[in-house]
């Protein structure tokens, strides 16, 4: 009776496990399919899972650990950063939930977590995901990005391609260009079939995306994995070297999507990332200690909410001349600044002193997979300086489940192994 009620629970951890993925890659396409915009099915269902744990662990009086009493300061002090800027209550509350969404979904991966199977079957879903939008990017490659043919064939969401990029199976060229760069990082670290015939797909396709970020991305994980887990200088040189020839013999073909808006920021410093910055520092200046509050700076809450902060800075008001509102954004883009000025010197002390301490977490193992879930924990970090990444539910979900997966492995693996 005991052994069968825990593979029902394993069961239906398993479930929502992997229902919480698949839903956090195309929540798009589920809006597509029932006809609803702007629908926070990631959100809604990840919170709803962590708030059953949460009330399920405080009857349960669990001894907890040191990252899960830096989570609940981090959302203690967020509450208070809002209270003391006098911040409407619903404001705080979706800001912290949206800040903090890495945090949520370390919590549910954790609470969810049975076992290294768990992990590595997550692991082989997103490279099936990436193997798919691969497939896509290869036939829009071929026939073209703005030919028709496979918007109706190829497309069958109804994702509008444009010349900012290649969508693959996805709703958007960054998504397409992460999963791609799972892909690459997948078969550089994991022993798959025709690894070296997929790493090179993987990392022409990247390339043809045109997406800047993963492409500096891309850049920056090589050295780390190559410095710091295979140790292995030569190859490093190798590959900086290679990629820095690839750049240059075809830096015509792969980057003539940028050849008119380089040039213009090197003259005229006509960059909204660099006016949000400074924008964002003069708004700290006001608020250094707790931040101006969640919900209120850079981020999706402050624009659903119409936060004055932006009215008062005129954040957005480098945008005002555009007439195509296709291509004005609602977020600064940038995490990292988004997040310091919401929660201030105090707050960002906690919330890197919580991440580095997962990073400390993540390398007392060194398997495949275990490397490969650190990898994937500083692509994200590092995304977050030109991205909204850890506020991106195809990200931060997956890849901080994955983390609390494999910090309750780590845990469960000292208690089996006499110290």
């Amino acid at each position: 009776m005991e052994e069968s009620l825990k593979i029902k629970k394993a069961s239906l951890y398993n479930f929502l496990l992997f229902t919480t993925v698949f839903v956090s890659f195309f929540d798009s396409h589920i809006e597509k399919i029932v006809a609803i915009k702007r629908l926070p099915l990631p959100e809604v269902l990840l919170l709803s899972i962590a708030v059953v744990f949460l009330i399920k662990n405080s009857f349960n009086n669990l001894k907890t650990i040191t990252i899960n009493v830096l989570i609940v300061i981090l959302f203690l002090f967020g509450l208070l950063s809002g209270i003391v800027n006098k911040n409407p209550l619903l404001t705080t509350f979706l800001g912290v939930i949206w800040v903090f969404k890495s945090l949520v979904a370390l919590y549910v991966g954790y609470n969810l977590a049975f076992n290294d199977k768990q992990r590595d079957s997550v692991l082989r879903l997103l490279y099936k995901i990436s193997l798919l939008t691969a497939l896509f990017t290869g036939i829009q490659i071929l026939y073209g990005p703005l030919n028709p043919f496979f918007n109706g064939v190829f497309n069958p969401f109804g994702f509008v391609l444009t010349s900012s990029g290649l969508n693959g199976f996805m709703d958007n060229p960054n998504k397409n260009g992460f999963m791609l760069l799972f892909g690459f990082l997948y078969v550089l670290i994991s022993k798959v079939k025709y690894g070296r015939l997929l790493a090179a797909i993987f990392i022409i396709e990247i390339f043809f995306v045109q997406s800047r970020q993963i492409i500096i991305v891309l850049v920056l994980i090589l050295l780390y994995y190559f410095i710091t887990i295979r140790k292995n200088h030569v190859q490093v040189l190798v590959i900086f070297l290679g990629l820095v020839m690839g750049v240059l013999l075809f830096k015509d073909s792969l980057f003539h999507r940028f050849a008119h808006e380089i040039p213009r920021i090197l003259d005229t410093g006509n960059y909204f990332r660099v006016k949000a910055l400074k924008i964002g520092f003069d708004v700290l200046k006001d608020n250094m200690l707790v931040g101006s509050g969640p919900g209120t700076f850079g981020g999706i809450v402050a624009h659903l909410t119409n936060s004055p902060v932006h009215e008062n800075y005129n954040l957005f008001e480098h945008w005002s001349a555009y007439k195509n509102l296709d291509i004005v954004p609602v977020t600064i883009d940038m995490y990292w600044p988004h997040l310091f000025v919401e929660i201030g010197v105090i707050g960002m002390v906690i919330f890197m002193a919580l991440y580095i301490k997962i990073h400390e977490k993540l390398k007392e193992r060194s398997n495949e997979s275990s490397n490969f879930i650190r990898i994937l924990f500083i692509v994200v970090c590092v995304m977050g300086f030109f991205s909204m990444s850890l506020e991106s539910s195809y990200l931060v979900y997956p890849i901080f489940i994955l983390i609390g997966i494999e910090i309750k492995c780590i845990k469960n693996e000292r208690k089996v192994i006499p110290r």
